[in-house]
């Protein structure tokens, strides 16, 4: 949007908006106005009007012609519907994709009785669609005005270039128009049941066309309503106005069908697309930039204002008075609707609906004000409307503006004999996999984005990865907003378990493979550029497509000997392993180059032991530090695990040790309530006990300053246990564990909340200085985008600890777990300071705050502060089908009225005053089960 565009067309609008007032002065100044045509002149001038309107209304749509990628997901389905596959994407998938029912049905059914295409009997439809709403519109001015009718609407919607674009397109967009404007003339014309019966029919075909457009239907309920309140209250029958209304609503049982098949057929009452839109969730500020951009850039501003403005005259006539109703309700409901659910992509499409309505509003509107002689006010409103005829064009074809475009530049109709041919790299695609692969007898299942005219033409198999037409990718947790419609992506275990053997790289999918393996993943396609990788490749499939001219891609079975004669480290090659298993040995059978690789590599860092699920326990802070040991109890340590034992069951145990482990104190404590030291041998305890992973990024992880960290790092390094957060440098500290287990990369990093006191006492780690790593968000993401690209990781788990934050959650620890989601962690395991927090979901990612102290002395620092009691538990977090698939929870108590420290589960009338208000705060859901442990509701895909 540019202040030149505006200023470029102000010498165009100041011409058309004075032409009205120089005519009318002309012809009031010399008399013209004595001239009164006979009614036979009259209508052979209203159908010259119309007809050199219609005319130039169809120069338009021909000179902007257009086939939308989105229309071709409609001819998809209909075709399949006609060849007897359903109205389905892919064969046997069951999935409603598309939100125009009796658009792609019409379409489905014209293809079942003759020889044509799906694209040209959409464009014909969408063309006669066009023309039939402009006589539609003509005949609800002539209806409403009377006798001494001038058309305006009409030449003023031929000039509206959104409007004359959705002629075209393939889009059920021109149909629901004239659907709509034929529920008005039939409004306007219902005088009995039949007539109202025909109106609340034309409404719902609008809604069968596009479920949004209820909202018509609604408001001419609202308003054969309102009329039959006055009527009452001026002593009309009451069965009368019951039998209009039932009239009215009559035909709604056909939607109530219409759902029931629906849910019979689809399982699910809304479309699929609903979900993929994330039309549940409210966008206003981009539905604000999508009204902006249509009402200001075409000006259609002027229709609607002056409609309203006659609206809010009260028209005395009955017809205009019902009329008034319906268009001004349309206008601020379904406008309201537009800017809630934040538009849409497409320029204009949402609004196509609203135009007729405005447009018969403002040729009502200046009607009135010819029939009362107020010429000045005549004259400027004529003026504006001439004006707007001359759109300001707020953005240039292609590119995009709040991620709204104008599709009618990006898909033009380049020739309609002896197919439709569009100017489009997808229109390209499809074709190349419909006439060189399918038609070869070669079906690779494809995964891509903007899916239509590849899907079309190609009939393969396709997974969206926008998730338009899968109901799985359709249901993901909504991460960002970005282009509406344009937000969801399919996960890479997703696009390997359906399958995919090649997929688009636009779309989200251009970190699908590691880096150093993107370039031999690549493949050429012919008559294109657009860039396509193998998602898995199988040996079958691609001896079949390198025989096809044009397709280009590395010979992997010559690759895998190279690779092998120059084998890397064993490092290397076990964390190449799985993206060589997942490319290509679970897809080929090739075991002998399968063991030179597995024997390279080693044993893996961790398995998973149980079938179908991977557990890592997670448990509060650790302490064995000398001074806080247990004071009664002659076997020590092990007595502070006795209870939890039972608890610790799981493939990886993970832990947040909390004090330095030396042999002797290294130098003075930074601050004096920091606990001292931890001997090493007391290391052995946390090895008896299973613990697998310990986090060091802590305040006291750094209580012995940089020399007790490196010799903690030392001591753990020979006791076997794995360590995160805290390093002999930066890049120590901000390595990642990586385990394997439930079809899953685990990728655990440890952190601690960066403060600027801990910054002066030296605390972070640096290039080559040893501490804790306290990361910022940029730092962190791009940490997290390595995992993933050079690892092949799926799930980054980030245990985190607060600091000395000893109150309950703040602000900033809040501000800092929504800065975690936003770099890519997955999951937040919390630490804060001994004691218990909330849990929140994070745009669909869990953040546990704090479980507090799993295993700490006898002095607890905040047990008066809970009646002597002092809360912590244990967590469980469960990976299945390539996913987090639940968090179980188990709260535990310390009482610290004994003298000594006596863990136990907790129970239910403390879990009730205490643990269930720390789930509520939230509002996160769970379920507490009979054996203690609480499960917390994840948003399920």
């Amino acid at each position: 949007m540019t202040l030149a565009a505006w200023l470029r067309a102000l010498p165009f609008l100041l011409a058309l908006g004075l032409a009205p007032a120089v005519i009318l002065w002309l012809v009031r100044r010399y008399g013209a106005s004595s001239w009164r045509p006979s009614l036979r002149q009259r209508r052979l001038g209203v159908l010259a009007i119309l007809a050199l309107a219609m005319l130039l209304g169809y120069h338009a749509a021909w000179d902007r012609l257009a086939l939308y990628d989105d229309a071709y997901i409609s001819f998809r389905y209909a075709r399949n519907f006609a060849e007897g596959h359903g109205l389905v994407w892919n064969p046997g998938e069951r999935v409603e994709g598309y939100t125009n029912f009796l658009w792609t049905w019409s379409i489905g059914w014209v293809l079942r009785f003759g020889p044509w295409s799906a694209p040209a009997v959409g464009l014909t439809l969408s063309l006669l669609a066009f023309g039939g709403c402009l006589v539609v519109t003509a005949l609800l001015g002539r209806r409403l005005v009377g006798a001494r009718w001038l058309p305006v609407a009409v030449p003023l919607l031929v000039f509206q270039q959104v409007f004359t674009d959705y002629g075209s397109t393939g889009l059920e967009s021109g149909f629901c128009a004239l659907l709509v404007a034929a529920a008005a003339l039939a409004l306007v014309r219902a005088d009995g049941w039949k007539g109202l019966c025909l109106a609340g029919t034309l409404g719902i075909a609008a809604t069968l066309t596009r479920p949004d457009h209820a909202v018509f239907y609604g408001v001419g309920g609202l308003v054969l309503l309102a009329e039959e309140v006055r009527r009452r209250r001026d002593g009309g029958a009451r069965l009368p106005a019951l039998g209009r209304l039932l009239a009215y609503a009559a035909p709604s049982l056909v939607y109530v069908g219409y759902l029931a098949w629906k849910l019979d057929y689809y399982g699910a009452l809304v479309p699929n697309t609903y979900w993929a839109k994330s039309a549940h969730d409210t966008w206003y500020l981009q539905g604000l930039a999508y009204a902006v951009l249509f009402w200001l850039g075409t000006h259609a501003w002027v229709a609607a204002a002056l409609a309203l403005g006659w609206w809010r005259s009260r028209p005395e006539d009955p017809r205009q008075r019902r009329f008034a109703g319906f268009m001004a309700g349309s206008l601020l409901l379904y406008g309201f609707y537009v800017v809630r659910v934040g538009g849409d992509f497409m320029h204009g499409r949402f609004f196509v609906s609203l135009l007729p309505l405005a447009a018969v509003g403002a040729e009502l509107a200046v009607h009135r004000l010819a029939a009362h002689r107020r010429w000045t006010a005549l004259a400027i409103a004529a003026g504006l409307l001439l004006a707007s005829t001359w759109p300001v064009q707020l953005f240039d074809g292609r590119r995009s503006t709040w991620g709204i475009v104008d599709e009618n530049a990006i898909f033009p109709v380049t020739a309609l004999h002896p197919d439709i041919e569009v100017h489009s790299v997808l229109y390209r695609l499809g074709r190349v996999f419909g006439d060189r692969v399918a038609a070869g007898g070669i079906e690779p299942v494809l995964g891509s984005g903007g899916i239509g005219m590849l899907g079309y033409y190609s009939g393969l198999e396709i997974i969206d990865s926008r998730g338009l037409t899968d109901a799985y990718v359709a249901r993901r947790p909504l991460k960002k907003r970005r282009r509406p419609g344009h937000e969801k992506e399919a996960p890479r275990g997703y696009i390997i378990e359906r399958g995919v053997h090649l997929l688009r790289l636009r779309g989200g999918q251009r970190d699908f493979h590691p880096e150093r393996f993107r370039a031999i993943t690549r493949i050429k396609l012919p008559r294109t550029r657009d860039q396509w990788q193998i998602a898995h490749y199988d040996r079958a499939l691609m001896e079949q497509l390198a025989q096809v001219r044009g397709f280009r891609f590395t010979d992997f079975d010559a690759w895998l000997d190279e690779y092998l004669e120059e084998l890397p480290d064993p490092e290397q090659v076990r964390d190449d392993l799985p993206w060589l298993r997942s490319y290509w040995f679970d897809h080929n059978d090739d075991p002998e180059r399968l063991a030179r690789i597995e024997a390279r590599a080693g044993p893996p860092r961790h398995a998973a032991g149980r079938e179908g699920e991977y557990v890592v326990v997670s448990v509060g802070d650790l302490n064995l530090a000398e001074d806080v040991e247990p004071l009664l109890d002659e076997r020590g340590d092990a007595f502070q695990f006795e209870r939890l034992r039972p608890l610790l069951e799981g493939d990886l145990l993970v832990g947040n040790l909390e004090t330095a482990v030396v042999e002797e104190p290294t130098s003075p404590p930074l601050e004096k309530s920091s606990i001292h030291r931890m001997a090493p041998e007391r290391l052995q305890v946390l090895v008896d006990e299973g613990f697998d992973v310990l986090s060091v990024a802590n305040n006291h992880g750094m209580d012995q300053q940089a020399p007790g960290m490196v010799e903690m790092l030392d001591h753990l390094d020979r006791a076997g246990l794995l360590h995160i957060g805290g390093g002999r440098d930066l890049a120590g500290a901000r390595e990642a564990v990586i385990v394997e287990g439930g079809d899953l990369r685990i990728a655990l990093l440890g952190l601690y909340q960066r403060t600027h006191r801990k910054g002066r006492l030296g605390w972070y780690a640096g290039r080559e200085r040893p501490g804790v790593w306290g990361p910022r968000r940029w730092s962190l993401a791009r940490q997290v985008r390595r995992l993933r690209r050079d690892h092949d990781v799926d799930f980054v788990l980030a245990s985190m600890h607060w600091g000395p934050n000893y109150q309950q959650e703040n602000r900033f620890q809040r501000r800092f777990a929504r800065a975690m989601v936003g770099a890519g962690v997955d999951l937040v395991n919390g630490h804060g300071a001994h004691l218990q927090q909330g849990v929140e979901l994070v745009d669909g990612v869990p953040v546990l705050y704090g479980i507090g102290n799993a295993a700490f002395g006898a002095r607890g620092m905040y047990g008066k502060r809970s009646g002597g009691l002092r809360l912590s538990s244990v967590v469980r977090y469960v990976f299945a089908d390539e996913q987090l698939d639940r968090i179980e929870l188990r709260p535990l108590a310390t009482d610290n009225r004994t003298n000594g420290y006596q863990p136990a589960p907790v129970g239910r009338e403390i879990a009730e005053r205490w643990f269930e208000p720390l789930l509520e705060r939230y509002g996160v859901a769970w379920t507490a089960g009979e054996d203690g442990w609480y499960a917390i509701e994840l948003p399920q895909p």
